[in-house]
């Protein structure tokens, strides 16, 4: 995945802090849901149990299916964090 992806789901995800209609936080779980689900895979598959463990968790929480009912404060929470963690784990999306 290139690193302009994970980028860009970081932006997302702190553009999310800010009051926003409804509409774009089902947008940002499809994209988040679906970059942290591919960090997983990738750090399966390099036997990197720790990143894949987190990343399979923000893919739960960012999961566009089955969608978590949180209130905003957490939601606000998550979203700094999962971006956060987007930035300081991007060499872990590498091939």
């Amino acid at each position: 995945m290139p690193l302009q992806i994970v980028y860009v789901t970081a932006a997302l995800l702190f553009l999310d802090i800010f009051p926003i209609p409804a509409d774009y936080h089902s947008i940002l779980t499809i994209v988040a849901g679906g970059t942290f689900a591919y960090g997983c895979y990738v750090n399966i598959l390099k036997k990197m149990p720790i990143p894949a463990i987190l990343f399979a968790l923000f893919a739960i929480i960012y999961n566009p299916i089955r969608e978590i009912e949180l209130t905003r404060q957490v939601w606000m929470a998550s979203d700094l964090a999962a971006g956060v963690l987007l930035i300081a784990g991007r060499r872990y999306f590498g091939q």
